[in-house]
């Protein structure tokens, strides 16, 4: 199980998420200096993992996100084939629960 993490701000993972669907279009990360070393290796090696596992792989957008960056984690499931297969959809039977009320949950 492969698990890629890259701490980014916010504007920040925006740039490397357009970034990463250029290369599954097989577009190469550039090496202009906008990204470092680490940022390079990821969008390099998310991507290869992307296509070599694709319907067994999982986007996952955190909660703290912003809606355009879940958004992105679903299209690129879609895309990848992981919809049905590794990201099931159901509707909720109660009220949703938000970041805000995380406090009250327990473990």
């Amino acid at each position: 199980m492969a698990d890629f993490r890259l701490p980014a701000s916010p504007d920040r993972t925006r740039e490397l998420l357009d970034l990463l669907s250029r290369a599954m279009d097989g577009v190469l990360v550039p090496e202009d200096g906008r990204l470092t070393t680490a940022e390079r290796e990821f969008i390099a090696a998310v991507s290869r993992d992307l296509r070599e596992h694709g319907p067994d792989s999982l986007c996952v957008a955190g909660t703290e996100q912003d809606p355009d960056v879940q958004a992105w984690a679903l299209a690129m499931n879609a895309r990848i084939g992981a919809i049905g297969r590794t990201v099931t959809s159901f509707r909720r039977s109660g009220p949703m629960r938000t970041a805000a009320a995380r406090d009250d949950w327990t473990a």
